[in-house]
């Protein structure tokens, strides 16, 4: 049941609010550490607001800045839940988006759960389009095993620790920052730079990573990194050179059933996948492993107009 509307006082954030921010984010998103740390607040943030019934902290919104996706800006919103629908998102949302000097021109973004609804609601009615679909979870790798598809050309497979054995890192991490662009073309990434392409290579398992290639060219990845799990492998980045896309399934297949392979063999169980509905590459998994798409993290966007 919500509270009727009440005035409340809208203040910037202190530090001494840290606490009372921290209790609100927990009532929004209980048990959800990992969505909690989506939005930046407070230090973290270009700005936050904190709405204000009496001494109760009932609201909060942050603007902040993607160092690696510098061209929107992004924005977060939450309303203790027995306080919501009386204004105060509005409220918040007002304030924040007058803010041109920190919004600069730029779109703006943010991203919720598709179960979500009143967020999802209220960002919808101020204009903001779902762009994307991001499906989140794990998979059992006992018993996986995936029907491979033949490619037409022969084709060879090695691990990034084989294949960085005896080459230069720089035309995979050129493939790998290339198809990271392309997925990204709703908030393109910033000129990349040699630490935005190292981030690829931070954590990543070179043993359960592979790569495909054919003669001296380089014709695709999948990225596979540690988890902070155990016996836990974190399905990251995959991807296909543009002139082998006519063979982009069975190429997508071998480079997971060598990862399948690798962990059955080394005593991993369990696969963490991130797969956005977006993307041409890792929606090409959706057709054969029981992906689970509901509920879904949905990405949002004001100022942009979706291909």
């Amino acid at each position: 049941m919500s509270i009727l509307p009440q005035p409340v006082t809208i203040q910037a954030y202190q530090p001494e609010n840290q606490a009372a921010s921290e209790q609100l984010m927990q009532q929004c998103w209980p048990d959800d550490p990992d969505t909690i740390a989506y939005y930046r607040i407070g230090e973290q943030s270009e700005l936050t607001l904190c709405a204000w019934q009496e001494q109760q902290l009932v609201g909060i919104s942050s603007l902040w800045n993607n160092r690696f996706h510098p061209q929107h800006c992004y924005i977060g919103i939450h309303v203790q839940p027995t306080y919501q629908q009386t204004g105060i998102e509005q409220q918040l949302y007002n304030r924040l988006i007058a803010e041109t000097s920190l919004i600069d021109g730029r779109g703006l973004q943010t991203a919720t759960w598709s179960h979500a609804q009143q967020p999802l609601n209220f960002l919808q009615a101020q204009g903001f389009q779902i762009i994307k679909n991001t499906y989140l979870g794990e998979l059992s790798l006992s018993a996986l095993e995936i029907a491979q598809l033949e490619p037409t050309h022969e084709l060879t497979i090695a691990s990034f620790k084989t294949y960085l054995s005896s080459n230069q890192p720089e035309a995979l991490l050129n493939l790998i920052n290339s198809c990271y662009q392309a997925n990204h073309s709703y908030n393109p990434a910033s000129q990349a730079t040699l630490e935005a392409q190292s981030a690829f290579l931070t954590d990543l398992h070179p043993a359960a990573s592979f790569v495909v290639y054919a003669a001296d060219q380089l014709v695709g990845f999948n990225c596979i990194y540690h988890s902070t799990a155990a016996q836990t492998l974190e399905q990251g980045l995959i991807g296909v050179a543009p002139t082998y896309s006519a063979q982009q399934a069975a190429i997508i297949r071998a480079l997971l059933q060598k990862t399948v392979h690798f962990a059955q063999h080394n005593g991993y169980q369990s696969l963490r996948y991130e797969i956005d509905s977006i993307d041409p590459w890792a929606s090409e998994v959706l057709t054969f492993l029981p992906i689970i798409t509901q509920p879904c993290w949905q990405t949002l966007c004001l100022g942009h107009n979706p291909e």
